[in-house]
């Protein structure tokens, strides 16, 4: 026996855990590599009108990013130091997630509607409406956007997984994972692991990963459904903020996601390897291969998704530089510089 499933059971769980694995990943390569085809760069002006019709937002958006990094600081200074009300390391597994909802909550406050205001009333603009719909998907691509919609079912798909196959440990969490089997004298003999992803880990990981994915959307829709300033409703810079916000929440919230799941893997395959090894003092034959062989899969898959989630995290970051590079008023005639725009 396995947890609650019987040996069929969890054979055929453990399959279902590396073919979500498969997928994430297959996923996400396939993503990547669709963006990096896609990416246009297009050299533009951008007129003096064109740069203070958007300062205000821009300068917004700068200051959001500011606080942002102040706040997942502060998340894991206080990860670092709630070790003793969150225990055997669950403030460390929560510590992404958390840290990208905090940032996915910050990027959906308001953008500065009176900011926009008062920029039309200082310059005489008039704000007019545009016939454009404003939409996410009309700063980002979809492929970009589902990302992490898709790596959060596959990621609740495992931890629900985990948390069927997951026994109590000796203080009743459910972080272990143990096999028993039946002996040729009619008695029974077993060994426990862990940590594992069992409930005591998978249901605050569940949680925070649905509350992300909320807090993703409506930042995503706050940001496209944000005035413009004055004439530029479908201006160049006004584009741009946008998609490079949209950028970074979906990128920073993917990318934790895929750090907490490397994790997750990792250690889900570690305890199972040593269950099948009965810690290392038994070959693998000791459990048919089966056990150790799929331990070892989970933690290799675990070391790509880590590997995924820096570069998330990096484009993440360029999301960011490109908002504080890509933006630069026109110089005077015969100096005008370029912009690079990328949806």
């Amino acid at each position: 026996m396995l947890g609650l499933m019987s040996l069929m059971d969890a054979l055929v769980a453990w399959l279902a855990l590396i073919g979500l694995s498969a997928i994430v990943m297959i996923v996400v390569v396939v993503a990547l590599v669709a963006m990096n085809r896609a990416l246009e760069f297009k050299p533009a002006r951008v007129g003096t009108s064109d740069a203070q019709g958007t300062a205000a937002a821009i300068a917004i958006a700068r200051r959001r990013i500011l606080i942002c990094v102040c706040g997942v600081v502060a998340v894991a200074v206080i990860a670092s130091v709630s070790g003793g009300m969150l225990r055997y390391g669950l403030n460390l597994a929560l510590l992404p997630g958390v840290a990208s909802c905090i940032v996915a909550g910050l990027a959906a406050l308001p953008y500065g509607d009176r900011a926009v205001e008062n920029d039309s009333r200082k310059t005489g603009g008039v704000r007019v409406a545009s016939l454009r719909t404003r939409e996410p998907w009309t700063y980002t691509r979809w492929y970009v956007l589902i990302q992490p919609i898709v790596v959060a079912v596959l990621l609740i798909g495992y931890l629900t997984i985990t948390a069927c196959m997951g026994t109590t440990d000796g203080d009743g969490a459910g972080r272990s994972i143990r096999l028993t089997e039946e002996n040729s004298y009619g008695g029974v003999v077993g060994g426990e692991s862990g940590p594992f992803p069992g409930v005591y880990y998978a249901l605050p990981l569940i949680g925070i990963t649905v509350l992300l994915i909320v807090l993703v959307c409506v930042a995503l829709r706050r940001i496209s459904h944000t005035p413009a300033a004055p004439g530029e409703c479908d201006g160049e810079s006004d584009r741009l903020w946008r998609s490079a916000m949209s950028r970074f929440v979906v990128f920073l919230s993917t990318g934790s996601m895929l750090a907490y799941a490397a994790g997750v893997l990792y250690f889900a395959g570690n305890a199972t390897r040593l269950v099948g090894t009965n810690f290392d003092t038994l070959p693998p034959s000791y459990a048919d291969d089966v056990y150790p062989t799929l331990g070892a899969l989970q933690m290799v898959t675990g070391g790509l998704l880590g590997v995924l989630a820096l570069v998330y995290l990096a484009m993440a970051v360029f999301a960011v530089v490109k908002l504080w590079g890509g933006t630069h008023a026109v110089a005077p005639a015969g100096h005008a510089p370029w912009k690079a725009v990328a949806r």
